[in-house]
């Protein structure tokens, strides 16, 4: 399981650089870099929810469901990397966010 570390500060599910949720999903299937990859898993933290079933304690380490075909970490659709950062401060969308570890296989 990747260590995780994220700057999306203004994420539901970030506290203090790191994920609550016990799994992240990655979007890109086609991503040539790290620009055309996401955290597909992006909550606004405007967005209000009572009750979130996914969230656990924020750690360091969270399983990472990845789609990037094409990124050297993806071994069947999870990631192998030791670790990854999520970048995209200020991001009030999925599509605003990356995974900035992305490597070109």
């Amino acid at each position: 399981m990747p260590d995780l570390v994220c700057s999306v500060e203004n994420c539901a599910y970030n506290s203090e650089y790191l994920c609550s949720l016990n799994e992240i999903h990655v979007a890109g299937s086609h991503a040539e870099d790290a620009h055309s990859t996401c955290c597909g898993s992006f909550c606004d933290q405007k967005e209000s929810f009572s009750n979130c079933e996914q969230c656990g304690y924020a750690t360091k380490s969270t399983e990472i469901a990845c789609e990037a075909e094409n990124c050297a970490y993806n071994d069947n659709n999870r990631c192998n990397a030791d670790s990854i950062d999520v970048a995209g401060c200020g991001s009030q969308t999925a599509i605003g966010t990356e995974c900035a570890s992305f490597r070109l296989e």
